[in-house]
């Protein structure tokens, strides 16, 4: 609920009962409720009233349940009020008056606005009769059997006792008939001779039975069941809850619908110390922030574009148009951490920018501080550098992966044949590097990238890493750890393509990633062409002579790309 305007008034908000053409109040189930915003609606109007005069209702009813759909609000006219569209300004028209002979509308403050919750007659009438039932009066402590004090005599007896409601109206002599028949129970009772004599306590003040008459109320122990043989009912009740017997409740002269478990009260026990630090564990408020971020999103290049144009990540902000995009997310959530890039997972866009989702996963460089060892990102400037360093590979490794596959589509064809096992069919991530602004007036500098992790049950697995051309095996047993070795055996296939088609001076490395997703990749390349290409995990370019093994390979062996160089 939010509104521009702030002018604020005050609400008397009064519960009544219809009878006929008249209204009933409920005299002390009524609240002036302040601060009330003169463009509130309907709704709002009719929410807020609920929640300020329920627990006057439950004390006024002794715990009968009302739900706010069996009430009405009504305007001081005992009209009905039907939210409109737009549902505003419910009480705006009666909270302003014209003065002076300028006719000047002024918001009146002096007294408070008038509305009404209704309830049905029925659903007064239920609920007086069970708060007649529970509440008239107290009885000594209930335990396996009822109990009742007698001041002629300290001997045991059987006898019957009624439980009287005494009425003084028409209906009120029907209900007590009622409830007398209902009510009726043989008790044995056993009481020490030693107990003294005692008299009854005075009956309370009633709602709704004169103050002189007297009547007995079950409120101590919960009652399990009313029925001619106490000790051996089977009724299950919570032992901290009142309710009525069942069979009680079928043979009442009308149906009830309001009953609630009222509770009892308990000793008190010290928690245990264990529930205690989880509850105190649990007051950090994580408090998310937003950005406003210009996204370089990383283009989608063939093998012909990206050999001419070869370093055209390593400055994104001069050869792409940004994108405007804001990021919600919380800077203090736990990071994931890797060789040399660190990421916060829960991160939400305002526009999809990357692939079909606004989740994302923002991640940026450090380094570690060589004296005390603590994580340190790098200032703006330098994380620029770096993160443009990543996207840089991570286009190769698009532009490379796609070479394997158009080398499946041309073996295929010249085979004549596919084959009978399936071909996984993955992708790298889409990606983005993002600039902004925090408050202190700092850039903010990330990688952005779609999430990963979650799909097809996995979790982010690692299949080959940078120092080694070895597959890793997943030694389970279920299906995932069959489709994952499958992938990690295609991707190693994917490094013999890769080496063959790059005349044997590159090829992926570092694969990893979820389903049909990879990250983070590293191109290595044959040391004779330089060093420091790429990031800073090209190492072990050698490793592909002595651990890649074809003859283990089902792809290898179907295909069979070139072992020329190896």
């Amino acid at each position: 609920m939010s509104f521009g305007n702030t002018e604020l008034v005050t609400v008397q908000v009064s519960m009544c009962v219809p009878s006929g053409t008249k209204y009933k109040v409920i005299g002390d189930v009524s609240i002036a409720i302040a601060n009330i915003n003169v463009r509130i609606g309907i709704r709002d109007l009719h929410e807020i009233a609920y929640a300020y005069l329920l627990p006057l209702w439950l004390c006024h009813s002794r715990n009968f349940h009302l739900s706010i759909t069996n009430t009405q609000l009504c305007n001081e006219l005992h009209v009905e009020m039907l939210p409109r569209v737009p549902d505003i300004d419910a009480i705006k028209e009666k909270c302003y008056t014209l003065k002076g002979r300028a006719r000047v509308k002024t918001l009146v403050t002096n007294h408070a606005h008038h509305v009404f919750l209704h309830i049905s007659p029925r659903f007064a009438e239920e609920a007086e009769f069970c708060h007649t039932m529970y509440n008239e009066k107290d009885l000594p402590a209930l335990t396996d059997q009822f109990v009742e004090i007698d001041a002629g005599t300290s001997k045991s007896r059987t006898r019957t006792r009624t439980q009287a409601l005494t009425r003084t109206t028409h209906t009120q002599r029907t209900r007590r008939r009622t409830a007398q028949k209902v009510l009726t129970v043989v008790e044995t009772i056993e009481i020490d001779d030693s107990s003294s004599e005692e008299e009854p306590r005075p009956s309370k003040r009633q709602r709704w039975a004169n103050s002189d008459q007297e009547t007995e109320c079950l409120e101590s122990q919960p009652i399990v069941g009313l029925s001619a043989d106490l000790s051996e009912s089977t009724v299950d009740v919570p032992p901290d809850s009142m309710v009525l017997d069942q069979e009680i409740v079928g043979r009442l002269p009308f149906p009830v619908s309001g009953l609630v478990s009222i509770p009892m009260p308990q000793a008190i026990q010290r928690p245990k110390s264990d529930a205690i630090r989880d509850a105190l564990s649990k007051q950090r408020v994580d408090r998310k922030v937003t950005l406003h971020f210009q996204a370089f999103v990383l283009p989608k290049y063939s093998w012909d574009d990206l050999l001419e144009n070869p370093t055209v990540c390593l400055d994104l902000q001069k050869n792409f148009t940004p994108v405007n995009t804001s990021v919600t997310f919380n800077p203090k959530q736990k990071t994931e951490q890797g060789s040399f890039k660190m990421c916060l997972t829960d991160c939400q866009t305002s526009e999809v920018v990357l692939g079909c989702s606004h989740r994302v996963c923002l991640k940026r460089c450090y380094h570690r501080n060589e004296q005390t060892g603590e994580l340190m990102n790098f200032d703006s400037g330098h994380q620029i550098s770096e993160l443009s360093r990543e996207l840089n590979c991570l286009l190769w490794g698009k532009v490379m992966l796609g070479l394997v596959y158009q080398f499946i589509q041309r073996r295929d064809v010249e085979l004549g044949t596919t084959p009978s096992f399936p071909i996984p069919h993955l992708r790298f991530v889409n990606a983005a590097l993002v600039i902004g602004k925090r408050t202190d007036g700092e850039q903010s500098v990330y990688m952005m990238e779609e999430i990963v992790g979650g799909a097809h049950g996995w979790s982010f697995y690692k299949y080959i890493c940078n120092g080694t051309a070895s597959p890793l095996i997943d030694m389970g047993t279920d299906q995932a750890a069959v489709e994952k070795n499958r992938c990690a055996r295609f991707l190693s296939f994917v490094q013999h393509v890769q080496f063959v088609e790059t005349d044997g001076l590159a090829y992926t490395s570092d694969f990893q990633g979820d389903g049909n997703l990879l990250t983070d990749p590293q191109i290595l390349t044959k040391p004779e062409l330089g060093t420091n290409l790429f990031a800073r995990g090209n190492v072990a370019f050698d490793s592909l002579f002595t651990t890649h093994v074809c003859a283990e390979n089902e792809f290898c062996k179907h295909y069979g790309p070139s072992k020329e160089g190896f």
